[in-house]
């Protein structure tokens, strides 16, 4: 069977009007996962009252910022054929350090975020593969 992984990539969702960008990276294709963020930021929405969709309710996400004037575009940055989840997610955290060095502005939490929390053994094991890793 072949490793999900290998189908990787990291992609940028982009605010149009503000420049804001998520940077984000998935092993599904790319409108699936686009998908998933706009359900989540629907759910989100009818939660604080913007609008009754019927979508299960969500917690807000850094990647709802580049929704919130319904004018962005998503891109692929760059396919990222890997092992596993911790491969990938030390990936995007390098892309992000890239992309920010460059005058990108970042809106993921995870990336600014100085804390790790205990459960999250993925930005841990990032941390491993990447030991000057900024989080």
């Amino acid at each position: 069977m072949e490793n999900k992984y290998s189908n990787s990539k990291i992609y940028g969702i982009k605010c149009e009007q503000t420049g804001d960008l998520y940077v984000g990276s998935t092993y599904e294709d790319l409108n699936t996962r686009l998908q998933k963020h706009l359900t989540d930021y629907k759910g989100w929405k009818s939660v604080m009252g913007f609008e009754d969709n019927g979508n299960k309710e969500r917690a807000y996400r850094s990647s709802f910022k580049v929704f919130f004037n319904e004018n962005y575009k998503v891109y692929k940055i760059k396919d990222y054929p890997c092992e596993n989840q911790w491969e990938l997610e030390a990936e995007e955290y390098r892309t992000m350090d890239l992309l920010e060095s460059q005058g990108e502005k970042i809106v993921n939490v995870k990336r600014k975020s100085k804390k790790l929390s205990n459960n999250n053994k993925c930005q841990e094991n990032a941390l491993k593969l990447v030991p000057n890793l900024k989080l």
